[in-house]
Parts: C-alpha cells; sequence; structure tokens
C-alpha cells in the first residue's frame, strides 16, 4: 500500500515534556491537501461537513489552558498540541 506521491504511508506520533508544557505531535502522509472552511478542516468523511476529530482535540487543548495546532505541507499533515500545567 503506498501513500503520497507513492511513498509507503506513515504516521509518526511523539510526547515529550520537562521544565515547561506537554507537547504532543502527529505526522500523517496524506495525498492531497486538507481543505478548510470557516477556520475549520472539512471532514475526509464526509463530503461538504466540518471535521470534528480536529475541532474536539483544538476545543479540549484550549479548555485546558493550551492549544493546537494543524499544518500541512509537502504531502504530510501534522498536528501538535501544547498542554500547559
Amino acid at each position: 500500500m503506498y501513500g503520497a506521491r507513492g511513498s509507503v504511508p506513515f504516521i509518526k506520533a511523539r510526547g515529550t515534556w520537562e521544565e515547561g508544557p506537554i507537547v504532543i505531535t502527529v505526522d500523517n502522509s496524506c495525498e492531497q491537501e486538507p481543505a478548510w472552511k470557516d477556520g475549520r478542516l472539512l471532514s475526509t468523511k464526509r463530503a461538504g461537513c466540518l471535521g470534528t476529530g480536529t475541532y474536539t482535540i483544538q476545543r479540549t487543548a484550549e479548555r485546558s489552558g493550551g492549544m493546537a495546532k494543524f499544518t500541512y505541507q509537502n504531502n504530510v499533515f501534522y498536528a501538535s498540541v501544547f498542554l500547559y500545567e
């Protein structure tokens, strides 16, 4: 099975915590750039609908005093979550 540009698909997840925020990052290969509407990602499972997974992650991080950031570059979707004590 192959993903973006004929490469093997991958998901890389990491977490770090030292003195400061807990940082969780996930890099996920993807074949096409994610679509956004009104500052939210559109669902990849339901055409034209807003996605719920990344929105839930973002809202949960914010309620805990943290933040979530989602970006896309060179066929990789990056998710980063920062949680502060």
